[in-house]
Formats: structure tokens, C-alpha cells, sequence
């Protein structure tokens, strides 16, 4: 579920701080309205009924932050990671696929 808010303003260390709209709900990733991810929220400051987060910014260079500056941006609650990915090391293969004694 998206939590929406609008970006604030750029502290002078280049996190992003995001007001958002309703209550926060645990939510971890900052994303724009094409769901692209632009940070990780690191800190929730200010009353419950209108809190501040404070994001950490995974966009690079400051002209691309600066274009989301008073625009709608949204909090998701990160993603689960597929299940599988690398698949461990077989035991007793060798270099050649061969098994040592």
C-alpha cells in the first residue's frame, strides 16, 4: 500500500526530508509516482498525525533530486526478495567436477 507525501526539501548532507500526508506506518522505501525507487527512509520525526521522514537518497546527482522537490512522492513497504538466488557450492566437487578423496 502506498503512503503518499511530498518532498520537502534536500538537507545540506543530501538526505531528503518528505511530509507526509497521513500517519507512518512502518513503511521503508521512498518511491516517485512510476514506482521507481529514490531512498530509504532512515528517520520519522514530528507528531504522529503528520510526520517527517527523513530518506536517504539513492538518486544520483543533484539536479535529479532537485525535480521531485514539491512533488507527490510515495512510501512502500520494501519488497520481499524472491525466494532461490545463488545456489550453494555442490559438496565433494573439485575443481574439474571431479570428486577428491
Amino acid at each position: 500500500m502506498r503512503n503518499p507525501g511530498v518532498l520537502t526539501a534536500i538537507s545540506r548532507t543530501g538526505d531528503l526530508i518528505v511530509k507526509l500526508k497521513g500517519g507512518y506506518n512502518g513503511e521503508k522505501i521512498l518511491i516517485d509516482h512510476r514506482g521507481r525507487k529514490i531512498g530509504e527512509v532512515l528517520k520519522v520525526v514530528g507528531p504522529v498525525s503528520s510526520p517527517y521522514v527523513i530518506v536517504r537518497s539513492l538518486v544520483k546527482g543533484s539536479s535529479e533530486v532537485n525535480r521531485f522537490l514539491g512533488r507527490e512522492v510515495y512510501l512502500e513497504r520494501e519488497r520481499n526478495k524472491k525466494p532461490g538466488g545463488k545456489r550453494p557450492a555442490r559438496k565433494g566437487s573439485g575443481k574439474h567436477g571431479r570428486r577428491t578423496l
